[in-house]
């Protein structure tokens, strides 16, 4: 199977000839990203197929026929490509599989043997694109297999199955072999064929169900469709997890797939489901086109199991992403009869906690949301992965280890349940500018790594936190740095050099390279009780919400931004959701920490060279910056509130209710306006409620260029890379 750059060898070509556009553009998207594997899934292993369609063959094609069955069997890219055929209304005869960032992630770590979860919104395809995956096993590729549906209700089982068939029916007749005694109910497809059976289930509404269903899932591959709306997943799933571990290894042995495929569009944090469904993401490692560029499945698998918690990835993507402009969002969601909430959750891929009170406010939390990015680089060092947020220029700049940085560590013991993370910010302007956290290695390992990143980042500082793990770590860096010629205590945080003013601490020696004895102890970040300055309601309270307010804008990484969208307030304390985790973020506070609150900085190595840059270009970009996601609602609200108008308009018989209605309809058109390119800018402040405008939220016209809010078609690939 074509995967990796390794996989392709000189008899492989690439057909740039194919008629589905989705592939073709989904390379270019990939080249423009800087990713060297850019075009596997255009891999043909016969030349002689190419602008070949196999709907549409000759007459006496029989060789024809067998080479694309057996181009079928070998190459899944192919299969995907040019064979198959996805069910529309009101065509017979199907349409070809659209490719995308988010269904590409999908189907190659799927083919990698990865679990996978994948949220994007709905309407976008996310459950037909892991159906037809599956086809390719049930139809052409597998043999004794067994694959598993399960999705949250009969009605969804009904229709995913029904699916299934129609894309079965849409598949070249020389490719398919039906048999009379193939099952072809509601709940299971089999192709006898090939000895292989599809099964659905559904969730189960009773706890004795929900555990037997799970431990009844002995398959070693699974479809889990909705799975933040999967009632009594929490059971289900770990169960059927654990069920699976004899079936996993005898797919192994005879080469055939194993692993799973979680779908969902963003689900609630009240219920248990959503919870669940979200505390998956969390444990995650965050996908990341960069992954392709991986040397080989070993080299993937490895990093995938010491940067997750349960050897998954998480692949997340906005409707923009995929390709979808701002007009396809606005028909939507004006077609939607949801609340506020539900588009939310069900467009703009945002979890929401309903009446959970969240720490950080909502039109924060929209703003941090926008800063994420895609990284411009992954850094693989062993265990760990560095994930970059700094332009290409500056990655291949000479002076790039020479970049300026502050490194905040929020310390684990590793075993399993917390990570051990690091965030990098940029002392100039506080902007993210890398992030790096793993689940299972060693201390030690973690130690040299850190003296690594010291010696080749010869301008970064570490912060990190004073706890038992910490310290082991320190003791690591203080045996090692001196070796390497670093001096610790230009290099680390420690009380000698913030309190070097007090008589305990102007007498030492900070230039002496090696550090013994009682000196050890004032290294490190030491969190306290209490409201001092090195206190847990401090570092929360104070320095967390004052650091918002200038990065906000530029957090970029996907895991230190889902952790501020968990926090929550609880009787007055701020801390993570149930069975959740805020590592990125502590180590984000306490970098944030030593640039907002450090004190003689100028005997720090990075300090020196930037002194007169230093933090120079930290701005409030929170007032700076308007709320798009929620104008996005706003603006359907108000042409949903205009339709409504015009019906009662029309409807209205008695004439000063109709004048009256005539005034309320002006008064809501007055806060939209159509300029000669045809840009919707919406030109309300924000409402206060869903339903309806407060009275006190009058319209008001906005003449500052800069807050006006503009949506444009992107309809070209270039408009199309600007998404990312």
């Amino acid at each position: 199977m074509i995967l990796f750059l390794q996989d392709i060898t000189p008899d492989i070509m690439f057909d740039h000839r194919t008629n589905n556009k989705s592939f073709i553009k989904m390379h270019l998207i990939l080249k423009k990203m800087g990713i060297k594997n850019n075009k596997f899934f255009l891999a043909l292993t016969q030349p002689e197929l190419s602008g070949i369609d196999p709907h549409n063959l000759p007459s006496n094609s029989l060789q024809l026929e067998k080479k694309i069955a057996y181009e079928c069997f070998i190459n899944p890219w192919y299969y995907l490509r040019e064979v198959i055929r996805i069910p529309e209304i009101g065509n017979a005869k199907g349409v070809p599989f659209e490719l995308n960032r988010g269904n590409l992630a999908l189907a190659w770590l799927y083919f990698n043997n990865i679990d996978v979860m994948l949220t994007i919104p709905r309407q976008i395809g996310k459950t037909m694109s892991s159906l037809g995956i599956h086809s390719y096993y049930l139809f052409l590729a597998g043999y004794n297999l067994t694959l598993a549906l399960l999705t949250k209700d009969d009605k969804l089982r009904v229709k995913n199955i029904s699916d299934l068939k129609n894309i079965r029916d849409l598949i070249p007749k020389y490719l398919i072999y039906k048999s009379k005694t193939d099952t072809n109910n509601t709940q299971e497809v089999s192709y006898k064929a090939l000895n292989n059976r599809y099964e659905a289930y559904i969730a189960q509404k009773s706890i004795m169900g929900a555990e037997e269903l799970g431990r009844g899932m002995t398959i070693a591959t699974q479809l889990w469709d909705e799975v933040a709306y999967f009632r009594n997943i929490h059971i289900t799933y770990p169960a059927a997890i654990s069920s699976t571990n004899a079936a996993v290894e005898a797919a192994k042995l005879n080469n055939q797939p194993y692993g799973n495929m979680l779908t969902t569009t963003a689900g609630k944090l009240e219920t248990k489901e959503g919870r669940f469904a979200y505390n998956l993401v969390l444990k995650s490692l965050a996908f990341s086109e960069h992954l392709y560029d991986t040397e080989n499945i070993k080299k993937l698998k490895d990093l995938v199991n010491k940067n997750s918690k349960q050897g998954m990835v998480y692949c997340d993507y906005t409707f923009l992403q995929l390709g979808k402009s701002i007009e396809w969002f606005r028909e939507k969601s004006r077609r939607s009869s949801g609340t506020r909430d539900s588009i939310k959750r069900d467009y703009l891929g945002i979890w929401t906690y309903g009446s959970t009170e969240s720490a950080v406010s909502d039109k924060i939390l929209n703003i941090i949301r926008k800063s994420k990015k895609d990284p411009t680089f992954i850094q693989e060092y062993n265990s760990f992965i560095i994930k970059w947020y700094i332009d290409n220029e500056k990655m291949k700049s000479i002076d790039f280890s020479q970049l300026p940085m502050v490194i905040g560590s929020d310390p684990s013991e590793n075993v399993g349940e917390d990570f051990f993370s690091f965030i990098f910010l940029d002392p100039i302007d506080m902007s993210v500018i890398a992030s790096c956290r793993c689940n299972t290695v060693n201390v030690v390992e973690i130690g040299l790594f850190i003296v690594d990143l010291l010696v080749t980042f010869t301008k970064s500082l570490l912060i990190i936190e004073r706890n038992s793990t910490g310290v082991a770590i320190l003791d690591v860096l203080f045996i090692e740095l001196p070796k390497k010629g670093i001096n610790p205590f230009r290099r680390l945080y420690n009380n000698v050099i913030q309190n070097i003013d007090l008589p305990k601490y102007k007498d030492i020696n900070i230039d002496d390279y090696y550090v013994y004895g009682t000196l050890r102890k004032e290294f490190g970040f030491r969190l306290t009780g209490g409201n001092t300055t090195s206190g847990r309601t401090f570092i929360y309270k104070t320095v967390f919400f004052e650091a918002l307010n200038y990065t906000a804008t530029k957090m970029h990484d996907q895991d230190l931004i889902n952790e501020i969208c968990d926090l929550k307030k609880k009787n007055g304390r701020i801390d993570h959701g149930l069975n959740k985790h805020d590592d990125l973020v502590i180590a984000f506070i306490y970098a944030c920490y030593f640039l907002l609150y450090g004190k003689n900085l100028k005997y720090y190595t990075f300090y020196k060279p930037i002194k007169n840059q230093f933090m120079s270009g930290v701005k409030n970009t929170i007032d700076m910056t308007e709320d798009h996601s929620e104008s996005l609602l706003d603006i359907e609200k108000v042409n949903r509130m205009i339709v409504e108008l015009n019906k009662k308009i029309d409807k209205e018989k008695i004439p000063t209710n109709k004048i009256k209605h005539m005034h309320q309809l002006l008064e809501l058109k007055s806060m939209i306006n159509s300029d000669e390119n045809s840009k919707t800018v919406f030109r309300s402040k924000q409402s206060k409620t869903f339903d309806g405008l407060n009275k006190q939220d009058k319209p008001i016209e906005n003449k500052s260029k800069e807050n006006k809010i503009s949506f444009k078609p992107k309809g070209t690939i270039s408009d199309y890379f600007k998404t990312f």
